[in-house]
């Protein structure tokens, strides 16, 4: 059988696979139909051994072999194609990168910035709450203090990774991360809600492979089997965080796990299925954002509230009045850019 040309063949298959064909075989059964002509020529063979001749090697799985050495001489020149030209066409895609995020603060800028603002006065608000605390409370042991002060710090650190999300238009990822700042939110309520011992357990639960076991301390679970876990759902309903969060979260895990749900509709289809999404998509920040901004917004109240600070109540009330400009900014962008639900602008397939 003749040799395959790797570097010509590379070029031909390149061009060729756009079509949709299976090239490869094709190539490989006309190569060796090819080249068996050609030996029943040169062999001067009658027609009927010219054809004993290409059965015999058909059956003797001659293709076969053929095709998956081409497979993989092809393998290899593509990954060589592909170190030679990545630096180019990762360029180009940085660069239409680029234009999408340009358009996307053009649609989305204010309603970002309102968002961003909120995790500044925030991360301000607790630099001076820690310091009051630091001056007046000085060598006290709190563990509710300390057990919340963290998952503040977590918490302020996934809304900034949500804003990143959003500008960059992953407002499925955006959403995926709420649903840990929310978790975030029902440990805190659930500790400042029972107490010392509690938050004394949950400091004292690291390595424990991310159990509950910890809440079980609390007052609620004093009737709780020991062999019966604690579950996060029962973390929710002893939290106190009104129903309609919880609503909003079961609503979110639909679009986090693998249900057709989270497959067909994602937040970037504006609802509509026609597209597949597979980059980033202009739609959806809404939603993320302003969870985001209540969850954040949550978690700070309860910190602030273990140790009474005058300055800390009035931000706290601050935070909540910015909550509705939030809303209103993001509702804003929608009517004004998306009244027409086909303008989106995505990466899709």
């Amino acid at each position: 059988m003749d040799n395959f040309d790797s570097k010509n063949e590379h070029n031909e298959f390149t061009s060729h696979t756009d079509r949709g064909a299976d090239w490869v075989r094709q190539t490989v059964q006309n190569t060796l139909l090819k080249a068996l002509v050609n030996k029943a020529e040169e062999n001067n063979l009658s027609e009927d051994e010219a054809i004993n001749l290409i059965t015999d090697a058909l059956e003797s799985g001659v293709v076969e072999e053929a095709y998956s050495d081409l497979i993989n001489t092809l393998s290899n020149a593509l990954s060589e194609s592909m170190e030679n030209t990545m630096y180019e066409h990762v360029l180009e895609s940085r660069a239409y990168t680029a234009e999408f995020l340009a358009r996307q603060e053009q649609k989305w800028g204010k309603a970002f910035v309102a968002s961003e603002a909120l995790y500044l006065c925030i991360l301000e608000a607790t630099d001076n709450y820690s310091a009051f605390v630091v001056a007046e409370h000085a060598g006290e042991e709190n563990y509710t203090y300390f057990a919340l002060k963290n998952l503040h710090g977590r918490a302020l650190q996934i809304y900034k990774e949500i804003l990143c999300l959003n500008q960059n238009g992953f407002a499925d990822g955006a959403l995926a991360r709420w649903r840990s700042l929310y978790e975030l939110s029902v440990v805190a309520c659930f500790i400042n809600k029972f107490g010392e011992p509690v938050a004394q357990a949950y400091t004292n639960s690291v390595d424990s492979n991310g159990a509950n076991e910890w809440a079980r301390i609390a007052p609620c679970f004093a009737s709780k089997k020991l062999k019966e876990k604690i579950t996060l759902q029962e973390l929710i309903d002893n939290s106190d965080i009104h129903e309609a969060w919880r609503n909003e979260y079961k609503f979110s895990n639909l679009f986090v796990h693998s249900s057709a749900d989270a497959t067909f509709y994602r937040l970037g289809t504006q609802g509509s299925s026609h597209a597949i999404p597979v980059g980033h998509t202009d739609w959806g920040m809404s939603l993320p954002a302003t969870h985001a901004a209540y969850s954040l917004v949550l978690i700070t109240v309860e910190l602030f509230n273990i140790y009474p600070h005058g300055d800390s109540i009035a931000a706290a009330n601050t935070f909540f009045s910015w909550l509705d400009r939030i809303g209103e900014f993001y509702k804003d962008v929608e009517d004004q850019c998306f009244s027409d639900i086909n303008i989106s602008d995505s990466e899709d397939s």
